[in-house]
Parts: C-alpha cells; sequence; structure tokens
C-alpha cells in the first residue's frame, strides 16, 4: 500500500467540516440549530459553544448536528451542504441569501446587509414568518460577510461653496 502526498485535498461530493466541541449553552442543541463561539469557555486546546438571541453575531460557529445535552461534548457542523439548518422566515429567504443567527436563539434568519455574521447561503427559500423553517443550506466555513453588500452604500459628494485652500503642512 502506498500513500501519496499532494497539495491538494479532495473532498467527496456531500463531505463536511466538523469540530467536537463543548456545550456551554445552558441547555441543549438538537440537529440543525444554529451555535456561536463561547469566547469564555474556549482555550486554545478546547472549543465551548453556546447559543444567542442577537441576530447577525459575528461570533457563529455553525450548527449542531446531534443532539447535544448541555455541559457535554458533541459535533458542530463548520462548512459544507446540510438539510438540516434551522431558520425564521420572518424576512424572506430565497435560494442565494446569506444567512445569520436570528434573534430568538438556536436560528437563522437571511442576514441583515453589511452586518457581518453571515455563516451559510440559502439551497432553500424559505418565507413564512415563524421560526419553524428547515433549509438546504452550504455552511460557508467561516462567519464572513461573502458578498459585496458591506460596499455597496452610497455617499453624497462634499459640496465646497467659497475659497478652498489646500496646503502640504
Amino acid at each position: 500500500m502506498s500513500l501519496r502526498v499532494d497539495r491538494r485535498l479532495i473532498w467527496a461530493q456531500n463531505a463536511v467540516e466538523t469540530i467536537y466541541a463543548h456545550n456551554k449553552s445552558s441547555a441543549s442543541v438538537a440537529p440543525g440549530d444554529v451555535v456561536i463561539l463561547d469566547t469564555t469557555d474556549s482555550t486554545a486546546t478546547e472549543v465551548a459553544f453556546a447559543t444567542t438571541a442577537t441576530a447577525d453575531n459575528k461570533l457563529v460557529l455553525g450548527m449542531a448536528i446531534e443532539n447535544i445535552a448541555n455541559n457535554a461534548y458533541g459535533l458542530i457542523q463548520t462548512k459544507g451542504p446540510t438539510g438540516s439548518l434551522k431558520v425564521n422566515g420572518i424576512t424572506a429567504i430565497a435560494v442565494g441569501d446569506h444567512i445569520a443567527t436570528y434573534s430568538a436563539v438556536k436560528i437563522g434568519q437571511q442576514a441583515g446587509s453589511g452586518l457581518g455574521g453571515a455563516f451559510a447561503i440559502a439551497l432553500e427559500a424559505y418565507n413564512t414568518a415563524d421560526s419553524s423553517g428547515v433549509i438546504d443550506a452550504w455552511l460557508t466555513g467561516s462567519a464572513a460577510r461573502i458578498d459585496t453588500s458591506s460596499l455597496s452604500a452610497t455617499f453624497a459628494s462634499p459640496t465646497i461653496t467659497g475659497a478652498l485652500t489646500v496646503s502640504a503642512t
């Protein structure tokens, strides 16, 4: 048997990236629940997670892929395809929309424009104003705005009346 080491890593069609993390949320989580990095309890050698009721939370880590009791360890998906992301459709979610945390714990929503915290891209629409949505999505592997919405602001050009002096001092 031989092993070839190359500079590329090829994932299977439905491969996902997960981390083994410590649930410090004070409640159990279930598959599809959105979680954030617990910066209080995480260390260089252990990742801990919590839940949040803050929309567009930039600490978003991913979603649980198994039932994890409070203070227990389990798998959190950080990247790849899923068919079980829990969302709220109070703002309609269309295919291609970015998903971020919602103002209710364990739920995702359409990401606010330019706010950061987007961690997934919707592969399925959901437009019911409740927190019962479960959609197909692609978790991007990082909490980051990966579209140009934060660059799309327009600013009025300044208007100068009278004399303008520019000095190099």
